[in-house]
């Protein structure tokens, strides 16, 4: 509630300073909350405690935040002629009907979710951090925001005495990978023999338990071909475009490695078990400890309570005795997801579990790396933490 209000402000704040930008969408992420703006001029760092200056500012205002509920169709409309065109990108993909909230405030409508705070003196404590070129003029602004004054100065302690920032920048550093437009990754020859590493140890782990491997296609596919547990791991090649003579490598999406078992009602329990006990022995060795997310879509339709109780009893008979919280899931699956935490604190997931229906049987899908990218920063963050306590 509070970064999703934060970022609205943020962007109010931010569009005052550059009157002639093109607001493109603010939000929350796991560091706190962000605005995307199009800008005519290259950005600078001296920027950021400016517009921190101008959120004080107007949040001294008495003016009240305004939600407003609509249908996709109508919000188009309605941000055309409010004149911020750029915060229509993306919903002519949307259904007509989908219902959108926007958020109102100083003058600026933008389309955002939330839920937001009530009044303009609920955000206190916040700071602004950082900024992303994202190409074509785009910037993305970054902060911080917490209920009490002590969260956000131990933060901005951490954050200060930490080096590189996000799993992308510490990939970067660490010459592992490097991110490009359009979601691909472009991984350095030394990040390319740790994947590799990985992925070698992966296979050997996956065939020794039975697993077959396969490439090409969705685990929905393979599902209607074979009845034995699948593995695969998304491979990468060489590109032209970033040189292969450079030993440098892309791929079009992020990696992860996925695995499949089917199963039947009365072998769910057992199958969640021992896939999330296979995918424990990968995390022992990375010495990685994980807070559990139970996610269950929503009883009604396609999902009788008695489905989601017997997904439920499923997962939670796999997870304990580790203990996990519960939330809604968004992708009509039920899903056990394990986060990590970095060292700021901010928590990314890697392993999960989630089970699907399929006719009469069920479908699990497992993964134990989660996010590649990830995975290899993560590890290497840690190594780097050891390693300065050993010195020490």
């Amino acid at each position: 509630m509070l970064a999703n209000t934060a970022a609205e402000v943020l962007a109010r704040a931010a569009h005052i300073y550059f009157p002639h930008s093109h607001f493109l969408g603010a939000g929350s992420d796991r560091l706190g909350f962000y605005a995307d703006f199009a800008l005519e001029s290259p950005f600078e760092e001296v920027f950021l405690p400016r517009i921190m200056d101008q959120m004080k500012m107007l949040l001294k205002g008495e003016e009240p935040f305004r939600v407003l509920q609509m249908s996709a169709h109508h919000a188009r409309r309605y941000l055309q002629k409010a004149g911020f065109p750029g915060g229509t990108k993306g919903l002519e993909k949307l259904p007509a009907s989908v219902t959108l909230s926007l958020f109102e405030w100083m003058g600026v409508a933008g389309v955002s979710e939330g839920p937001f705070c009530d009044y303009p003196e609920e955000l206190r404590h916040f700071a602004l951090l950082d900024w992303t070129d994202l190409g074509d003029g785009v910037v993305r602004i970054h902060g911080a925001i917490f209920e009490k004054m002590r969260q956000l100065s131990d933060f901005l302690k951490k954050w200060r005495s930490h080096g590189v920032k996000g799993h992308e920048s510490l990939g970067k550093k660490g010459d592992l990978f490097s991110s490009l437009p359009q979601g691909r990754w472009l991984w350095h020859p030394r990040g390319f023999a740790r994947l590799k590493a990985l992925e070698a140890f992966w296979q050997s782990q996956v065939e020794s338990e039975g697993f077959d491997l396969f490439t090409g296609g969705t685990g929905r596919e393979a599902f209607k071909m074979v009845s034995g547990p699948l593995a695969t791991f998304e491979r990468i090649s060489s590109s032209a475009e970033v040189g292969p003579h450079l030993g440098l490598f892309s791929s079009e999406n992020p990696l992860s490695d996925r695995l499949y078992i089917k199963s039947s009602k009365e072998e769910l329990s057992q199958n969640c078990i021992s896939l999330l006990k296979f995918i424990g022995k990968f995390h022992t060795l990375l010495g990685f400890e994980y807070q559990w997310v139970m996610s269950l879509p929503r009883a009604g339709g396609r999902f009788p309570k008695a489905l989601i109780k017997l997904q439920r009893d499923a997962l939670k008979d796999a997870v304990e005795p580790k203990g996990f919280t519960e939330e809604i899931a968004t992708n009509g699956k039920a899903n056990l997801g394990g986060f990590v935490s970095d060292r700021l604190g901010r928590l990314w997931e890697s392993p999960c579990v989630s089970i699907e229906t399929i006719e009469d049987d069920f479908l699990i899908e497992g993964s134990v790396f989660g996010r590649l990218e990830w995975v290899v920063a993560l590890s290497m963050e840690k190594d780097m933490i050891e390693m300065r306590q050993e010195k020490s």
